[in-house]
């Protein structure tokens, strides 16, 4: 049969080449001819009498997108053609269509193309990137009239993919002529047709058989028809086809995009058509949509109306089609028809017309001129679009919500059935979306989930006197809640609800003449499916309509309308500033049971009401779009300790009754109240309650057979309910006013056991639940409603006790001994609110229990630049918010949802204490916790934050209540976004409200969240997670021991871990184990110079300078400091092989050393200096620390630091290098700069010079021998010590040679020298030769402690304690410098010595002193055993924890101990001795209580300094003693008192200790 066919074809071909130059296109959509590939210019001759067809169309096979389309439209010759750079078009003649035969000739030469149709011809010159169109291999073939079917399935390989929808040339073709290969042009023989045709007769003139408007086309088999614009089918077109139409429901859309599509070029036209048909209910959305960048035309619904948008690059035009009284979104058929035509004046000038016209009836128009022709619709959408396109066009971002029928584009001879490609499965629309191309009744709008029991919307109310219709669909598995309710107006009590009770709905209905309860269903409806109901009413009568259950109800009494007032609320009862009075009939609002599930399709009196929007702008919290299930909850097994898991929807439910627990999982201990027999709780509800439903629950356990538990009274009333224990059972005994009803329950229940009983009343049915054994009864009579105002609970308040009490029906039963728990009363759990302060109008005498914090769900934030994000906080009416927390750290936000407009909620540490901050939109308010101490102290603290009414809200933090109150019209709290935890981004918190403080987050511990009922696991739950915030709270991984910190640094304990503070180590790294940069001053002398700039000179009142060097220099200066505005300065020198400090601060020279070890021994050693004012401590090694408080006037601030000088002195006049050091520095650090670092790394303000040279490893002794950890035991210093001389290095004064002309001080005698000993020393001092230069004190040396009282350099100070010398105080220790605004107390006293006060931590000593005979000099050194543990510092900064060695107290100078007289030795002796020293010891210990008792209660110093010059460094444990307290000024000593010598030298014979 194939072989057959293709004879068939070749004698045609045969036929029509040897016989004629022309072939007839009998235009079907499958009719074409195929020829070879083109190469060069092309031509041939056309006839037709039809206003539209592709005639030529060839590419290059789809590579380049490179191709040529010739067609016809409207009678008009289009050329469009891409080389390279876009498409180009070339438009000749007009009324080409009139039957005559027309000459065509493409030329093409380089980037000039020209196209002639008989004697007209154009030319365009376009630049490309290649002009080549000659690779015959890759191009496509030549189709004349058509394209094959085959292409439908392969638009891809086309490079104009919309080729393919052109509508088939009908007419003849004849003289094709061009090249396809290296020879010149000739005719071109055809390879392959359909639909040629082999005789001219024209069947469709005889007899056209087509129907509807279809088209009739002539072939040589007679006469078919093309269906394909009309909605007919069949071979006639004489057949309905199935319309093409979708159902769009807010998420579909159809679109194409031919910049996604293979980078096809996109549909061109001077005049479009758009028709479609659309049904709605919604006022807003897209219809239609095409265009590219700035040129569009745009359709789309708004409010109700029709509006149109065309831009063409010179401006919009728009037309909107409302007319009055008449809208579009009625869900009726209507018919949008749109023509744009744009018509050439100019080159350069178009004018275009637009028209719009809907239902045939309601039409618009208009025109605009401008610099425009194609539009060029590269993209298209129909019903919605991606919402991150963009378009400027597109002005409805909200999605069509209805059904779309024969949506048509027509784009010049182009026509498209979008809808109908869509569900061919066309590859040029793309449907997304989950598509059903039927038209289904579209939903109202979207639905809704109300997600917990307190959400609720509020509507406009029912406008419904005589009569209305209201129907929706509800969707839920829980068994009750309010569906809807309005109340009324007049005094009667007109009000209107529907309810969830036990699975069924009932109609709540009272027109003011009493009030009818119809019940709506059969079968119960919390299943899970979807539901509709259906009312409508009509003056007293009406029907109620469930699913296909009906059932009708007629009103009570002459009334028959409903007079409503006030919103409509869904989901609940709603609230009110004022309180809000519900109807007793309305049995689920006064259980509080608030309805759980999904709503749809709300339509009142006929509209529709878009609910979706509604709780957009209410309450987007709690109420969410759409209506989805999950998977069962209770798998995860959420509820705790014992508690009982339930499926609610898409939550779980957990009852804890039977436990001692309570909260959402069961996880917090519940309240307790213990009764004696007198103690009592009365609560009085603040109006009288009425009520026809009950909910009790309550625990209790006790030993005595009878007692009341509760009773409700109401004056002057019979109304009441009695629950007690009677003979160990219970007796509950209800009146509603018609006499009693009572029953008896439970047996033995007085065994110290807990019980769990359970009242649950409907109208007239009563139930009763004692642990598992039930009782229930039937109410007699008419009355069904309780009324009471007063609660009593254990027993009756002891007066007052109303006339018509329920008193008579217990007489007998005593008062209540024993313990309750989880009182639950219609949704109110008053335990509990009475404990966190959420309950007002009550009295209680009972006792509250102890509770145990229980935590749960615990996660750590181990950084405070982390954060969490969780789903927004439900709070928009109610407020019940728990969680538990523990830190170290003061400060930090640990809880931030943001809202719309002004309100936001915040929760903050602010210096420990916690903050709770809101805003309503009436202004922020903030409430701050009152505990006693802070809540940093690394202990769970437990928060409740709760809202007793609207406008009083209250904070708890462990017990401790604290309210403020708001005020203002708004009560509701609109928030919006996401709910932040232990922080927000960092961008934000510039842009936080002013009230919330925190500049970072919250690092700690957070565990136990519930938010308002609601569970939350932050990190299974987070939507924005973090992997700084893990499970568990475990603390520090590591925390600090003595050994954290290598070579003394000190350890600094953080939340996550600890750090190393190594500044005063010489060495570096996370735990000072490494080298620190180090110089090498060679032989040739050198010297490194920081220089501070001009603008930032500190002025300083405490320096601490470290440093590690190595040398066999006996004199050499180490640093010097200058000052820029005075002659302050600082300098560290060697000077005769040992260490010295010296420093003037605009009085004296104080110098400072340590004598009893020389550093010229080409070891490496360690210096520590630190100066707090005119006082100061040096540290060598592991020695003692040495310190030296300077008598008289002193000043205390180092002004203006400008210059440091590293391993010499600096001659300005000269440039010579004075006192060079040779050896190595490393480490050095001053006031927290590591200065050699800076240099190293090239720092501006440091300069090297001479013979300096970087390390790249320091030997730590010129022999590569590393020194012991210990050198207390270092040679003594040649300096003599059995003097009354005091070794003064002369480096204060800056003398270093002859030149500078410096005068001598001279020696007086009786001075003291105190130099280091370590215990137990016994060797004989040596006794060198005084040193000429040396400098002796004027004054004795006395050792006294006193708090100190700096001055400013401007300020004239009192004379010192006259201490000048050096004062030994225990080995080495960490120390800790306060920051400036610390206070600690202090005991005044009659004068202020200079000696420094230690913060020491609590310890245990045992010690001794020795008294030393050391030539004229007497040391007291100190031995001890010394238990200790870590400081618990008291600050407002609360500052890290350091780890400290603790320091002996110095004697006072009224306890010096003088020598013992030297007795024989007997044992009466012996005995006297023992007696004297017991004496002795308890004379001391008394001595020492007076002391410290003056001592606490002495009052601070003061002093006056510029602070805006200071040097500021943060807190650095490194410091001496002295440094470890209070900041100082300098003391004064009244003119009568003298200082106190110690004994000279001829007073003491030998050495002796002294043991105390």
């Amino acid at each position: 049969m194939i072989r057959f066919s293709g004879y068939i074809i070749s004698l045609v071909i045969v036929f029509w080449a040897a016989t004629c130059e022309s072939f007839i296109l009998e235009g079907s959509p499958t009719s074409y001819a195929q020829f070879k590939t083109w190469n060069g210019s092309l031509s041939f001759e056309f006839q037709t009498n039809e206003l539209n067809g592709l005639l030529f169309y060839t590419d290059d096979g789809g590579r380049f997108r490179y191709f040529f389309e010739l067609k016809l439209v409207e009678g008009t010759l289009r050329l469009r053609y891409n080389l390279g750079e876009g498409s180009a078009f070339i438009t000749v003649g007009r009324g080409l269509n009139d039957g005559e035969w027309h000459l065509v000739e493409i030329v093409r030469h380089v980037e000039k193309v020209s196209l002639r149709v008989d004697d007209e011809i154009k030319n365009r010159v376009t630049p490309g990137r290649d002009f080549a169109f000659e690779n015959l291999s890759m191009n496509s073939f030549v189709y004349i009239g058509g394209l094959p079917a085959r292409y439908k399935s392969k638009l891809s390989q086309l490079a104009l993919t919309t080729v393919f929808f052109e509508p088939h040339f009908k007419g003849a073709i004849r003289k094709v002529i061009y090249s396809n290969d290296e020879a010149s042009s000739r005719r071109q023989d055809m390879i392959a047709f359909h639909g040629i045709r082999n005789n001219g007769l024209d069947h469709c003139n005889y007899r056209d058989p087509c129907q509807h408007g279809g088209t009739c086309i002539s072939t040589d088999s007679g006469a078919i028809c093309d269906c394909k614009n009309v909605d007919y089918e069949g071979n006639f077109c004489d057949k309905e086809k199935s319309q093409s139409e979708a159902t769009f429901r807010g998420v579909e859309f159809l679109s194409y995009d031919f910049k996604a599509f293979g980078g096809g070029e996109p549909i061109t036209s001077l005049s479009d058509t758009v028709s479609l048909f659309f049904k709605t209910r919604q006022p807003h959305g897209m219809l239609f949509y095409t265009g590219d960048g700035d040129d569009f035309l745009s359709l789309s619904l708004r409010d109700g109306g029709i509006v149109l948008t065309v831009s063409l690059g010179s401006g919009s035009l728009e037309r909107v089609v409302r007319p009055s009284r008449v809208r579009f979104d009625d869900n009726q058929w209507h018919k949008v028809l749109v023509h744009r035509k744009v018509r050439e004046i100019t080159d350069v000038t178009s004018f275009c017309h637009l028209s719009i016209a809907v239902d045939g009836v309601y039409t618009q128009r208009g025109s605009t001129a401008g610099t425009f022709s194609f539009l060029s619709s590269k993209e298209l959408y129909v019903g919605g679009s991606d919402v991150n396109s963009g378009h400027l066009g597109i002005h409805s971002r909200v999605s069509f919500v209805g059904c779309l029928r024969k949506v048509r584009f027509l784009a010049d001879s182009l026509s498209m059935d979008l809808i109908e490609l869509a569900s061919t499965g066309s590859k040029l629309v793309r449907p997304q979306g989950n598509f059903q191309f039927v038209c289904h009744e579209v939903e109202a709008a979207d639905p809704i989930t109300f997600t917990t029991k307190e959400s609720f919307l509020a509507l406009s109310r029912w406008d419904a006197p005589r009569g209305g219709r209201i129907s929706f669909k509800i969707r839920t598995n829980e068994p009750n809640g309010v569906l809807m309710y309005n109340s009324g107006a007049t005094a009667q009590g007109d009000f209107f609800a529907f309810e969830l009770l036990a699975g069924h709905v009932y109609l709540l209905l009272n027109l003011g003449s009493g009030s009818v309860k119809v019940k709506a269903t059969t079968r119960r409806v919390d299943d899970g499916h979807w539901h509709r109901i259906y009312l409508t009413r009509k003056s007293k009568s009406g029907r109620v309509i469930v699913d296909e259950y009906s059932v009708e109800f007629f009103t009570q009494g002459n009334s028959n309308q409903l007079d409503l007032e006030g919103p409509l609320y869904l989901g609940g009862i709603g609230t009110s500033p004022e309180g809000r009075t519900i109807p007793p009939e309305l049995w689920s609002g006064k259980l509080q049971y608030g309805y759980v599930g999904c709503m749809r399709d709300l339509i009142v009196n006929d509209n529709a009401v878009d609910i979706a929007l509604y709780a957009q702008k209410q309450d987007s919290g709690s109420i969410r779009p759409a209506c989805h299930t999950s998977p069962p909850q209770c798998d995860s097994q959420p509820c705790l300790n014992g508690g009982f898991c339930t499926e609610g929807w898409n939550r779980y439910l957990c009852d804890c009754s039977r436990t001692n627990f309570t909260g959402s999982v069961c996880s917090k201990d519940a309240t307790t109240l213990s009764f004696d027999g007198e103690q009592y709780m009365n609560i009085q509800i603040p109006e009288i309650s009425r009520t026809q439903a009950e909910d009790i629950r309550l625990r209790f356990r006790t030993t005595r057979p009878s007692g009341l538990l509760l009773a409700t009274t109401l004056e002057k009333s019979v109304n009441h309910l009695v629950v007690a224990l009677e003979s160990g059972r219970i007796k509950v005994i209800l009146n509603l006013g018609d006499g009693n009803k009572l029953l008896h329950v439970g047996n033995r229940l007085n065994d110290d056991q807990w019980h769990t009983l359970q009242i649950i009343r409907r109208g007239h049915n009563l139930v009763v639940r004692v642990d598992s054994e039930t009782l229930s009864g039937e109410l007699v009579g008419h009355q069904m409603t309780l009324e009471f105002q007063d609660l009593h609970i254990g027993a009756y308040i002891p007066s007052g006790i109303p006339v018509y009490s329920p008193q008579s029906q217990t007489r007998d039963v005593p008062n209540f001994i024993g313990h309750m728990q989880k009182l639950l009363f219609n949704g109110d759990q008053f335990f509990e609110m009475a404990r966190t302060g959420q309950l007002v109008n009550f009295q209680v005498t009972a006792k509250f229990g102890k509770k145990e914090e229980i935590v749960h769900h615990p996660v750590t934030f181990k950084s405070k630049n982390t954060f969490l994000g969780i789903s927004q906080l439900k709070a928009y009416s109610t407020m019940n918010l728990y969680f538990q927390f523990k830190t170290l750290e003061p400060n930090g936000l640990i809880l931030y949802n943001s809202g719309k407009e002004q309100d936001f909620i915040a929760i903050e540490l602010v210096n420990g204490h916690l903050d709770y901050i809101f805003n309503l939109g009436d202004g922020p308010k903030k409430v701050r916790s009152n505990t006693r101490r802070t809540l940093n102290d690394n202990k769970w603290h437990a928060v409740t934050i709760g809202r007793q009414s609207l406008r009083q809200h209250t904070l708890m933090v462990d017990d401790m209540i604290a309210t403020v109150t708001s005020v203002g019209s708004n009560v509701h709290l609109d928030l919006d976004g996401l709910l932040y935890l232990g922080g927000v981004r960092r961008s934000t918190y510039n842009n936080l409200p002013k009230l919330v403080q925190s500049k970072h987050g919250f690092e700690g511990c957070l565990a136990s969240l519930d938010l308002n009922g609601e569970i939350v696991n932050p990190i299974a739950d987070a939507i924005i997670p973090s992997t700084l915030v893990s499970d568990g709270c475990a603390g520090a991984d590591t925390k600090c021991s003595n050994s954290a910190c290598a070579n003394k640094g000190v350890c600094v304990q953080l939340w996550n871990g600890y750090t190393c503070d190594c500044d005063m180590t010489s060495f570096t790294g996370p735990t000072c184990s490494d080298e620190s940069i180090a110089y090498e001053f060679g032989s040739g002398s050198g010297i490194i110079t920081f220089n501070h700039p001009l603008d930032r000179r500190p002025d300083t009142k405490t320096d601490l300078l470290a440093l590690g060097f190595v040398t066999v220099s006996d004199n050499a200066i180490l640093v010097r400091i200058y000052s820029g505005s005075s002659n302050d300065y600082l300098q560290l020198e060697i000077l005769e092989g040992n260490i010295f400090a010296v420093y003037n601060l605009g009085t004296d020279d104080h110098p400072i050393g340590e004598l009893s070890t020389r550093v010229d021994n080409g070891q490496y050693h360690v210096v520590r200096f630190t100066r707090s004012g005119p006082n100061s401590t040096i540290q060598l090694d592991d020695h003692n620390v040495v310190t030296k408080y300077p008598n008289g006037k002193q000043l205390a601030i180092f002004n203006s630091h400008s210059k440091i000088e590293i391993g010499a002195k600096k001659n300005m006049g000269s440039g010579r290098l004075e006192k060079p050091f040779h050896g190595i520095i490393t480490g050095l650090v001053f006031n927290g700069d590591r200065l050699l670092d800076m240099a190293s790394e090239g720092d501006p303000r440091v300069t090297v010079e001479g013979d300096v040279e970087l390390l790249v490893s320091i030997p730590y002794d010129l022999g590569q021998v590393r020194p012991s950890d210990s050198q207390m035991h270092q040679p003594l210093s040649r300096f003599a010590h059995s003097g009354d001389d005091l070794v003064f290095s002369g480096a204060g004064s800056g003398c270093f040679d002859d030149e500078d002309n410096c005068g001598v001080i001279v020696v007086e005698p009786g001075d003291d020298l105190i130099t280091p000993i370590f215990i137990p020393p016994t060797h004989k001092p040596r006794h060198p030769t005084p040193n000429p230069s040396s400098r002796v004190s004027q004054r004795p040396v006395e050792i006294r402690h006193s708090d100190e009282t700096l001055c400013d350099d401007e300020e004239g100070c009192g004379e010192g304690s006259g201490i000048e010398g050096f004062v030994i105080t225990n080995p080495p220790i960490n120390y800790y410098i306060p920051e400036k605004g610390v206070s600690i107390s202090q005991e005044p006293a009659p004068s202020a010595s200079p000696v420094p006060p230690q913060l020491l931590p609590p310890s245990s000593t045992t010690s001794y002193w020795n008294v030393v005979n050391k030539g004229d000099a007497q040391v007291k050194a100190w031995n001890a055993s010394t238990t200790w543990r870590p400081i618990n510092y008291i600050s407002t900064r609360n500052p890290p924890s350091v780890y400290q060695v603790p320091i002996p107290d110095i004697p006072k100078k009224d306890q010096g101990l003088q020598k013992p007289n030297k007795k024989p030795k007997s044992s009466a002796d012996n005995t006297a001795l023992v007696i004297g020293i017991i004496a002795g010891v308890l004379i001391s210990i008394v001595l020492i209580a007076l002391i410290v008792y003056k001592l606490r209660n002495r009052t601070d110093g003061a002093y006056k300094r510029n602070e805006g010059k200071d040097y500021r460094f943060e807190p650095v444990s490194n410091s001496p003693a002295l440094l470890g307290g209070q900041q100082q000024a300098n003391g004064a000593l009244k003119p009568t008192e003298k200082a106190h010598r110690l004994p000279k030298k001829k007073d003491i014979k030998e050495l002796k200790e002294w043991y105390v």
